[in-house]
């Protein structure tokens, strides 16, 4: 029996990347998976988002740790599409144990420089998407008087960062969230936490925009980007950490090993906010 058995899990942006992560591992350990994505591009990302082929795919390797999984397009700034996800997950399966607001994006600008809708996309899809879709989930939770929430910050949600001053203005948001939350729903057995990772081995920080902001020039290689991280962590000789260590510390939030903890985070920074 895996530590996740009988539950269900909601997790946000799980098309690729660390959404994809969760739900692989939450299945790994027993749980039902219901996976949402844009499935489409946001215009300020200079990176290819996920595509709904990938919300397919990542269904069908999940249904392959033998536990019943759904896929469903819906972008977290759109109240009726995540309001239509929540309702479809409970005709599905009945409850949502386990919340997982993991939809972020990243892009760099001077604050300055920051055009609107650069500044709207990054609050609406991290800040807004992470508040909506706590609200559409958590009348279910209060209702069975049970529920893990695990909310995706970042060290950025603990500490400045050039460039990203709008990334860093949602994550510290998503910590306030967090602690706000916590206060209200623990009279309803209701666990809200928040992860806060280093730059990770996915789409969204491992891209040709980051290389770029990192070796301060246009068309820089990894390997001419890697040395910036020597600010970032304690480690020698490490670049972006790996999915596994975010997600191993994810379990163990959404478990029942991290019961009677809420309204905390942990940093799985490799020592980032030490330096």
């Amino acid at each position: 029996m895996g530590k996740l058995a009988g539950k269900t899990a909601f997790i946000t942006g799980g098309a690729r990347g660390m959404g994809r992560e969760y739900a692989l591992r939450f299945a790994e350990e027993g749980a039902a998976i219901v996976i949402t994505d844009i499935a489409k591009d946001v215009p300020t990302v200079a990176y290819e988002m996920a595509k709904q082929s990938e919300l397919a795919q990542t269904v069908d390797e999940i249904k392959k740790h033998g536990v019943d999984a759904l896929g469903l397009v819906a972008d977290v700034r759109n109240a009726q599409e995540l309001e239509l996800a929540v309702q479809k997950t409970i005709e599905h399966f009945g409850k949502i144990d386990i919340l997982v607001t993991n939809a972020g994006i990243l892009s760099y600008n001077k604050l300055w420089e920051m055009s609107e809708q650069q500044w709207d996309e990054m609050l609406d899809i991290c800040l807004k998407g992470t508040w909506l879709t706590c609200k559409y989930v958590l009348p279910h939770m209060i209702d069975r008087q049970a529920g893990k929430i695990l909310c995706v910050s970042s060290v950025n949600g603990l500490r400045g960062g050039q460039n990203v001053g709008h990334y860093v203005a949602a994550k510290h948001g998503v910590l306030g969230l967090v602690k706000t939350l916590a206060m209200e729903v623990g009279p309803y057995n209701i666990h809200v936490n928040a992860i806060c990772p280093t730059a990770v081995d996915t789409t969204m920080a491992n891209n040709q925009a980051t290389y770029d902001r990192l070796a301060n020039k246009k068309g820089a290689t990894r390997e001419e980007a890697t040395p910036a991280f020597g600010n970032h962590h304690v480690f020698p000789h490490q670049d972006f950490i790996a999915p596994k260590d975010v997600i191993n510390a994810a379990l163990f939030l959404v478990s029942d090993d991290s019961n009677n903890i809420s309204g905390s985070h942990i940093a799985v920074d490799a020592g980032y906010l030490t330096m």
